[in-house]
Order: C-alpha cells, then structure tokens, then sequence
C-alpha cells in the first residue's frame, strides 16, 4: 500500500515540473530560441582554403550539432541552416576562425563573403545580401589581424586608470577581448553595431567589420605596438648661410632672454625652431643652401648629395723650352694638366662635387624614445678660378665638414653653427630626427 502511495507522490511532483517547462518553452517564439541557440553553441577552430560557401556551411551544421551540449533529444542538436542559392555565384572563402560561438561565425564568414542570414522559427537562411539603399554597398569590409603576445599584453594592460568603456555597459570587469576593443576604442576606433560594425578576438587574432579606413587605423595601431618590426627613422635637413648673429636675434625672439646666444650646438622644441626658422629666411641676407630629407632604416647607413660635378687638373707637366731656329731656348711651352689619382677624400679622381652631401646612420632608443644619429654633413662651394701660372687656371673650392654622433629627443630640433666662407656670415644646419613605423 505505500509503493502506490510513494508513486503517487512523485507524479504530483513531476507532472507541474513538465507542465510549466512546457509552457516557457512553447510560450517563448521559436526563432528566439534559435537564436539563442547559435549564441550558447561554442565551435572550435575551423579553417577554410578555396571553400565554397555551401561547403563551409555544412561544416557549420555538423559542428553546431556535436557542440551542443545543452540539447538532450538528439534529434534536435545543432542548428538546421539553409542556403539560398537566388542563382547568385556561390563565393568561395579562404579563412581561419578560432574557438567563437556559432552566432559569431555566422556573422563574420557571411560578411566576408557578401551574403547575410535570417534566424527564421526553424532554420537559420543564408541568402544573397542587397546592400545599402537601392542595392549600393555599404562600404565595409571583414579584415582579419593576427595579433602576437606581446601586442596583447600591450593592450589588455590599459584600462586601470583610464575611460570606462562605452561598449562595455556599466562598470563591469572587462575580459580580454573587452580590453582589446577598449584599447582600439580610446584610440579612435569606433564600433556602431547599428551601421553593421562587429569585433572579435579568439586570443589570437582581431576579427572586424568596418569602413577601410577604420580597418588601415587598425593596422596602424598594431604596427605602432610591435616591438619586432624595424623602424624606419626621418630626418630633415635645413641648411642656411646667414649673417653673423641673425640666429641669436631669432632664438632670444623666439625662445626669449638670451639665453642661447653663443653655443655651437643647441637642442630646443621644434615649435620654437620653426618659428626661428621662418624669421630667419624673411631676413636680408640669409640664404637657404639645402633643404634634404631621409627617411632610412633603424640602423642602416645612408648617403645623399644634391649638387654639380666639376672637372679639374689633379696635376700639371712643368714647362720645358723650345729651341729657336737659332738654336736658342728663349721660349716655353705653358703647364699641361694632367689627370692622375689625386682626389679629396670621397671624390672622384679629376671631379668635384659642388653642394652638399650627408652621410648618416640612424638608429633608434626604444627605452627613451630617442634617436642616435651618426653623421657627416659636408658643404662644397664653387669659388672661381686661381692664376696656376704661365696663363693657366684652376678652379678654387671652399668647403665645411661635420663629424659627429648626437642624440635626438622626440620633437626636438638640433641646431648646428659653423664658419662659412664669408668671415662675416655663418652656416647654420637645423636638424630633426624621429622614428616611424
């Protein structure tokens, strides 16, 4: 008698139990329930090579029923998508996706390929998209970023101090891929999931749909916080002949008090030695020389020179007499030039190169943001043409050498002084270096 009872007991339990299950459950629309169905169901790694899209997506439904976990009736595990041809070209898809939720596949493996889907009550349609109004595009694009680890410790290491999210709702911890898009947010990546913006990170790499122009700030963003890519390093040149004190007249103008009258060498903000520079070239009697500009890579030597060649006698054959007809030698023969190996130092032989010509090699501080500059700006003039002898002239050259090895700050400017041809006149070189990527 107390079997009957005990079973009795337990159906009175059980049957509300299944009533009210089914209740929720027919009471919630069916394509809710799918829907948060592609959400739960998590697929590992796929990868994709020349796949059509019918392809992938069938890899897709076979996933989507062996990862879901939560369903009990195997007869409605995984998801059931269909694919509407509309006699559109089926796209062929090369792609690599790390562990996401199906939802998240979904997403990106249909942008990329132009096409959208629908969660409909019993089937998730994948079909051709019309994008934009009036069938124009909308102008985003999927791009895939594979990110080192040592650039995710760079990112997911901000937030302490920083904005809170304007993605992350509240102010709730955020998890990796959280920090990830906070960092691109804050520098000035901004993701409107109403114009169609979406962002993922498996831990390996970015996944986003966004305007190009977006997605190359991306690129950017990450090539700037990679440590292992070299730095290409720019340098500019402005080189100047000016009277004696001109530059004093600017600097204390500029930078006020004097205090850089008389050093050969100064480093100041390059806003003030732009605005000593543009007062220089409105003054009388200043002449710019040269205005060269490299851009060289982190530790690699470079050369330029911007000038003329000239030719010129390395040597001369002494005069020798001429017999007469009397047989007196009261007559000579002028010098003859020769051209031998005579040379200045990184000349020709016979050539001269009238202008300027740097040789420099630049390497980059990471620890201080600095620049190390090895250099040897030279200067070459043209001076006319000195009396040899016996009617002969050669040509006269002046010229100034650099030699020397100096640290440059970021957005500072070296400023150099030297004697010029004109003892009342000065060269003057402003020099700027910072590293690029």
């Amino acid at each position: 008698m107390k079997a009957p009872l005990v079973l009795l007991m337990a159906s009175s339990i059980l049957c509300p139990f299944v009533a009210v299950y089914g209740q929720d459950r027919l009471a919630t629309p069916k394509n809710e329930i799918l829907r948060d169905k592609i959400k739960r169901i998590q697929i590992p790694s796929v990868n994709f090579f020349q796949a059509p899209l019918d392809e992938v997506i069938n890899t897709l439904i076979a996933h989507s029923r062996k990862f879901d976990f939560r369903e009990t009736l195997p007869a409605a595990k995984g998801v059931n998508i269909i694919v509407l041809g509309q006699r559109a070209p089926t796209p062929v898809l090369t792609l690599q996706l790390n562990k996401m939720s199906l939802e998240k596949m979904l997403d990106f493996i249909t942008e990329m390929a132009g096409w959208t889907y629908e969660v409909r009550e019993d089937a998730i349609v994948v079909s051709k998209e019309i994008r934009g109004v009036g069938g124009l595009p909308r102008g985003l694009k999927v791009a895939f970023f594979e990110v080192p680890q040592g650039i995710i410790i760079r990112m997911t290491g901000v937030g302490g101090g920083g904005p809170p999210d304007p993605f992350g709702g509240g102010g709730k911890q955020l998890d990796q891929a959280g920090k990830v898009k906070q960092y691109l947010a804050h520098a000035g990546v901004r993701f409107d999931e109403r114009k169609g913006h979406r962002f993922a990170f498996d831990g390996f790499q970015i996944i986003v749909t966004h305007e190009q122009a977006s997605l190359d700030r991306i690129r950017g963003i990450l090539l700037s916080l990679d440590d292992k890519v070299a730095r290409q390093i720019e340098a500019q040149f402005k080189i100047l002949e000016t009277p004696l004190g001109a530059l004093d007249k600017v600097l204390e103008k500029a930078v006020g008090q004097g205090a850089h009258k008389g050093p050969k060498t100064m480093q100041i903000e390059s806003r003030l030695a732009n605005l000593a520079f543009n007062e220089l070239i409105k003054m009388e009697g200043v002449e710019l020389k040269s205005l060269p500009r490299f851009v060289v890579m982190d530790g690699q030597p470079a050369s330029l020179k911007i000038g003329e060649e000239m030719i010129y006698p390395t040597d001369f054959t002494p005069p020798r007499p001429v017999a007469s007809g009397s047989g007196k030698s009261n007559q000579s023969i002028a010098p003859v030039p020769q051209f031998d190996t005579v040379t200045p130092d990184g000349e020709q032989p016979g050539f001269r190169m009238v202008g300027t010509r740097i040789d420099l090699t630049a390497r980059y501080d990471p620890k201080y943001d600095r620049v190390n500059l090895e250099m040897a700006p030279q200067i070459t003039e043209f001076k006319g043409f000195e009396e040899y002898g016996a009617g002969v002239k050669v040509p006269k050259f002046w010229s100034w050498t650099l030699n020397t090895s100096v640290n440059m700050r970021r957005n500072h400017t070296m400023i150099f002084r030297g004697p010029a041809s004109d003892e009342k006149h000065e060269i003057i070189i402003f020099l700027e270096a910072n590293a690029v990527r």
